[in-house]
């Protein structure tokens, strides 16, 4: 992923059926999720993921 992983916010899935982690980019830069954060991805099945993990890579 681009940047740092405090530029991300993990959450539940939006998406109904579809369980799992959902990776947002936090766009206004308060560290919490909101309407106005961006969803990236979704890591099906996932859970318990951290943002500062050797598992994300950021570039």
């Amino acid at each position: 992923m681009e940047g740092s992983a405090s530029k991300y916010i993990l959450g539940t899935s939006p998406i109904s059926g579809v369980a799992g982690t959902a990776i947002y980019l936090d766009t206004n830069n308060n560290g919490i999720f909101n309407s106005t954060d961006e969803l990236v991805g979704i890591v099906k099945g996932a859970s318990g993921l951290n943002l500062t993990a050797s598992y994300f890579v950021y570039v």
